[in-house]
């Protein structure tokens, strides 16, 4: 009995298919998914920063990032702190950020620490 449900088992993974796009469910492509994704991330990051700055949108106000990273994505503190929001590793922040992806992933931490300017003192600069 127990080859027969490893064997049906295998039978439906086989026939899943190989990778189904998580952004794009109608696109047949990966260039359209790519686009997809793409769009999704702009969506998410304009959501996400309501602060407009001279170096771009922000998830927090313009001053505290100035004197913190002054907006550069490749600002690195020797204390650990990284990007333009100068997040600790222990926030789980992936760095260096090269993609699109990885911004996206700094805007959702700064978002999420900031609550609004509850979380003001998770940076020292105000």
């Amino acid at each position: 009995m127990r080859r027969l449900l490893v064997a049906a088992a295998s039978a439906v993974v086989l026939t899943l298919p190989s990778s189904a796009p998580a952004y794009a469910p109608g696109c047949n492509s990966r260039s359209c998914e790519l686009r997809v994704k793409a769009k999704y991330i702009a969506r998410e990051i304009h959501r996400l920063t309501p602060y407009r700055c001279s170096f771009g949108r922000s998830a927090i106000p313009c001053a505290i990032v100035m004197c913190e990273s002054r907006g550069k994505w490749t600002a690195y503190n020797p204390s650990g702190a990284a990007g333009r929001y100068q997040i600790m590793p222990f926030h789980g922040r992936p760095f260096p950020v090269n993609t699109a992806a990885k911004r996206l992933a700094h805007h959702r931490i700064a978002s999420r620490l900031w609550r609004g300017g509850a979380g003001a003192s998770q940076w020292s600069c105000r």
